[in-house]
């Protein structure tokens, strides 16, 4: 693998984020409403009872990675 390709890849999760600004100018709420689309869309919610845990993890996980854009100054309006 060519030094160059290497130095350039995304292919690491910060990485994959980095493309979406970087090259495809998409905003942060754009980027926030990916990522909580694909944990919503890349997991089975199905308990073995029949329950669902979805709503509760995904408003966990939305809730960490509002936490980690923010240490990095980014924020978002909240719906309250």
């Amino acid at each position: 693998m060519s030094q160059v390709f290497q130095d350039f890849s995304y292919a690491y999760p910060s990485g994959e984020i980095a493309h979406l600004r970087a090259d495809l100018g998409l905003s942060w709420a754009e980027i926030r409403t990916i990522l909580l689309d694909a944990v919503e869309l890349g997991f089975a919610w199905r308990a073995p009872d029949g329950t669902s845990s979805k709503a509760a993890f995904l408003a966990d996980f939305a809730q960490d990675l509002d936490a980690a854009f923010a240490k990095h100054g980014i924020t978002f309006p909240t719906s309250e």
